[in-house]
């Protein structure tokens, strides 16, 4: 076997103007990259408050983080009722209903944009027959959302120990409270 060959000064230049031609088009931005733009990820959490309930009526209050990219062409939020209840009216954006499938939908330019890690809030009362669950899945513009829900009273976060040592201050706690 023949020892390998050496490569000749013409191979060397060719190498090095090779080399040079690559590290000027590199330098100067005429080369096209071949790697895609790397995107956040869409993301989003809701928090879903009953501020009041009574009778058969309810209000509640919709906080939407966005924690993906920001929106700005608008967005949708979509989530079901799980026993049946009925938005009567919403604001400050749009709310539809078609059985238990609700859409709150931006409405105007002011309110069409959630910018990364800032929260958009919704209200809106309802109506309600018999349990008046609350909704455990949201979607902000299709990507489904982390879930969050409280109790409609203040009392509600507070520990069921310290509930229950409480109960003689039963008029300052809410019945929801109480039957803990």
């Amino acid at each position: 076997m023949s020892p390998p060959r050496r490569p000749t000064p013409a191979t060397w230049r060719r190498r090095s103007l090779v080399a040079a031609a690559a590290t000027l088009l590199a330098s100067t931005g005429l080369v096209a990259a071949t790697s895609a733009p790397a995107l956040a990820a869409p993301g989003c959490s809701v928090s879903y408050t009953k501020a009041w309930e009574g009778g058969n009526g309810f209000g509640a209050n919709i906080a939407i983080t966005n924690t993906g990219d920001a929106i700005t062409n608008g967005w949708t939020l979509t989530f079901a009722f799980p026993n049946g209840q009925t938005v009567q009216n919403g604001w400050p954006v749009t709310f539809t209903q078609a059985g238990a499938n609700v859409t709150v939908a931006s409405n105007a330019d002011w309110n069409r944009t959630i910018a990364t890690n800032a929260t958009f809030t919704a209200g809106f009362n309802g109506t309600f027959s018999g349990t008046n669950g609350i909704p455990t899945s949201f979607s902000l513009n299709g990507t489904a959302c982390t879930a969050r829900t409280a109790s409609p009273h203040a009392g509600g976060a507070v520990r069921r120990s310290r509930r229950r040592a409480n109960r003689r201050f039963a008029g300052a706690l809410c019945a929801a409270d109480s039957r803990a």
